[in-house]
């Protein structure tokens, strides 16, 4: 996430609030919503502005636990 709480998407800026400012945020992606989830908070769900696939720029697969 970028260091103003910004989170980006297929071109679609979403705000997780500045207080979440460079913390790591898992993003579920559907057909229709986009959700930004910290841990087990979600922090903020968005419908999807975009179609297709989503590539994964900056991301990186959880850590198993």
């Amino acid at each position: 996430m970028a260091s103003n709480g910004i989170v980006c998407v297929t071109w679609q800026q979403v705000s997780v609030g500045k207080h979440r400012r460079g913390e790591l945020v898992d993003v579920h992606v559907t057909d229709r919503v986009l959700e930004f989830w910290s841990g087990p908070d979600l922090l903020r769900t968005a419908v999807r502005e975009s179609k297709g696939d989503v590539r994964k720029k900056r991301a990186s697969n959880p850590t198993p636990t």
